[in-house]
């Protein structure tokens, strides 16, 4: 088995831990909404062996890394949000980077890709295209931090219906871990103001190879969405059977041989 490292660095004030392994062109994983980089534990090892370098932060107020300690809240604008990633990228000298993000992040790399064009080897959006309907919504983002609610257990309760119908029960857990358990609710309320302005509407200067990898079944994805993602000059679109909005958890081998083909087919 692959050895992953834990590290710990400074960035932008936060003390920020990260997971990597492998050597090489460096991969920085960026995980779903509230998770730490945790989630990527198989697909570092699977990619890790293949020449690249696999990276995976906490972001503020997620796993190991600490929010802001004289606020105790993690980011919630959006603008800092993209800063703190690339301010992350330029601490560890990994451009040119390959980008890799999932669900709301997916967005957020694509952004810094639109942005850092001549510092972005190519990007992996996994789950791309989901639209957060929920997070203009004000009563959902009250909902999020309410005392008399308990943000764990729904999240618990709905995540079975964003994952695939087929997913075996130990997955399904490892979903509700990452997606529930481990969360806190300043960051889930923190997560959906990032996420309400985080937008795929400016990306006409993605151009460099870029991985559209999505779950058949996931419903939090936009067609519209993910039609005009399609249509990047360099896109190569791909969908995995029977996977849901948790694809890198529930589908652990399937994810990893997409993108680790992606990756070593790179021009």
């Amino acid at each position: 088995m692959c050895e992953i490292i834990g590290r710990y660095t400074d960035v932008m004030g936060y003390e920020t831990y990260y997971e990597e392994a492998g050597g090489g062109q460096p991969v920085l994983c960026l995980a779903m909404a509230g998770a730490s980089g945790s989630q990527y534990h198989h697909l570092m090892r699977a990619c890790a062996g293949a020449g690249f370098r696999m990276i995976a932060p906490d972001l503020p107020g997620r796993g190991k890394t600490l929010p802001d300690m004289e606020t105790l809240r993690p980011i919630s604008d959006a603008e800092v949000y993209l800063r703190f990633i690339w301010a992350f990228v330029e601490k560890l000298a990994l451009t040119p980077v390959i980008l890799l993000g999932t669900a709301m992040n997916a967005t957020a790399v694509t952004m810094l890709a639109n942005r850092h064009t001549d510092d972005v080897r190519a990007v992996i959006a996994c789950n791309g295209g989901v639209v957060p309907k929920a997070a203009n919504d004000p009563l959902y983002v009250s909902m999020l931090n309410h005392p008399s609610i308990n943000i764990s257990d729904f999240k618990e309760a709905h995540i079975p219906g964003l994952c695939g119908r087929d997913i075996p029960q130990e997955r399904l857990n490892r979903c509700i871990w990452y997606g529930a358990k481990t969360q806190v609710a300043d960051t889930a309320a923190a997560d959906v103001a990032v996420f309400a302005r985080l937008s795929y509407e400016d990306i006409s200067h993605v151009t460099m190879p870029y991985l559209l990898l999505n779950g058949g079944e996931d419903i939090t994805v936009s067609p519209a969405v993910k039609r005009r993602l399609e249509q990047l000059p360099a896109c190569t679109s791909v969908t995995i059977p029977g996977g849901g909005h948790y694809l890198v958890m529930e589908r652990p081998e399937e994810t990893a041989r997409a993108v680790k083909h992606f990756l070593t087919t790179l021009p």
